[in-house]
């Protein structure tokens, strides 16, 4: 099978959970033996189109075009640029399958193509959706984007349009595509949730992966690995967290950087916790599986949206209980194991009621292996790679 993947974004470059995932699923296809060819945009310096064979993958990046967001134009521009890729690197009808994972990818490719090939589009989440919790969290700059929702709306609904099939991670990002467009509800759905990779199983204990990662070897440790945006709660779990750290009854190690990052480093001055809390940014792949195996407990403070949770699969993945908000996807993956340690967003004293609970044994939780047999058992790369593949042939025929 010739299968061509378009994302925002390539993994190692860029990592964001939508570009781990299409890394990982196009990884996955190409050691099925199929013809795999990754296209995304690079935000490198360069205006040529390059191409390179990197693990068994065709991966070629483009220029990301550098337009105002309040440019009218800026959808067709980058649309355009997208097109101009696909026809570059080959015939646009030369593929069994295009997979998706972005609105200008998915249009692109219609558009490449003649819509004469079908296109699976994964949808990681309601773009209307993030768009409006962005811009109504940017203050004056966000506010006079707003208008602009009407267009994403449009855009969204029309890559819905286009796609053969539409494939989700879980079943709230589905649920919330089907409220907001409903003709799509007529479309072929399919769920296939993200894998658990065998390489994030615990190699070493706490104290070696500390020693090995600098951090101090007696201190608990409260993990969490995210994005520094508002929307991702980092600032609800350092408020929350605060009583605990101030006591030294813990330290805080946030791994992750982001437009945010100042203001929450002056925040834990502020709060007078700054010697509790690390800013890690963002480590190697190598570093933040040692992260993991450092800790203690896992935090995910999330305010909304969170459509799947590939973090919480790689703590679980070594055995860590988490703490984690009751937004979006999040109750699908950890109601079933742990629904005890589940807060409402923003609920900073509960939150750290239950980080204290866990770390003085006070609560139940699950027994480590326990977890790491849920997640492997429930996400297991080779029924969920098997799912990938019977999705694409079956679109293909």
């Amino acid at each position: 099978m010739r299968l061509l993947a378009i994302a925002e974004t390539f993994f190692p470059e860029h990592p964001t959970g939508l570009a781990r995932v299409a890394w990982d699923v196009c990884r996955a296809m190409a050691r099925q033996g199929h013809d795999v060819h990754l296209l995304c945009p690079t935000f490198r310096a360069s205006s040529e189109l390059q191409t390179q064979r990197i693990a068994d993958v065709q991966v070629s990046r483009f220029a990301q075009p550098r337009v105002s967001a309040f440019d009218p134009r800026n959808p067709s521009i980058r649309i355009e640029r997208y097109r101009a890729a696909i026809a570059a690197i080959g015939d646009p009808q030369g593929w069994d399958v295009i997979h998706g994972h972005g609105i200008y990818g998915v249009l692109a490719a219609a558009e490449a193509t003649g819509r004469r090939i079908p296109i699976v589009q994964t949808i990681h989440s309601p773009a209307l959706l993030e768009q409006f919790w962005n811009w109504t969290h940017e203050g004056l700059r966000g506010a006079l984007k707003l208008p602009g929702l009407a267009a994403v709306r449009r855009l969204e609904a029309a890559a819905l349009s286009a796609a053969s099939v539409c494939h989700s991670l879980s079943h709230y990002s589905r649920s919330r595509i089907q409220e907001l467009y409903p003709q799509s509800c007529e479309k072929r759905w399919t769920l296939i949730p993200h894998w658990v990779d065998q390489g994030w199983l615990r190699t070493s204990s706490p104290r070696n992966a500390r020693r090995a990662l600098g951090w101090a070897e007696e201190s608990r440790v409260v993990l969490t690995v995210r994005q520094l945006r508002p929307r991702y709660g980092i600032e609800t779990a350092i408020r929350g967290l605060r009583p605990l750290l101030a006591r030294g009854a813990c330290r805080f190690h946030v791994v992750g950087d982001g437009e945010s990052r100042p203001a929450l480093e002056r925040l834990t001055r502020e709060l007078g916790i700054a010697e509790g809390v690390t800013f890690a940014g963002r480590l190697s792949d190598e570093a933040l599986r040692l992260a993991y195996q450092a800790a203690d407990l896992f935090v995910l403070p999330s305010r909304a949206l969170e459509c799947f949770g590939v973090i919480a699969q790689e703590a679980m993945a070594v055995g860590l209980p988490l703490v984690a908000t009751c937004v979006g996807a999040i109750p699908e993956m950890l109601g079933p194991i742990m629904p005890q340690l589940l807060v409402p967003p923003a609920a900073e004293a509960r939150l750290a009621e239950l980080v204290a609970a866990v770390l003085d044994k006070s609560i139940d939780v699950p027994q480590p292996q326990a977890i790491v047999d849920y997640v492997t058992a429930r996400y297991s790369e080779t029924a969920l790679v098997a799912a990938y593949e019977r999705m694409f042939a079956g679109v293909a025929a």
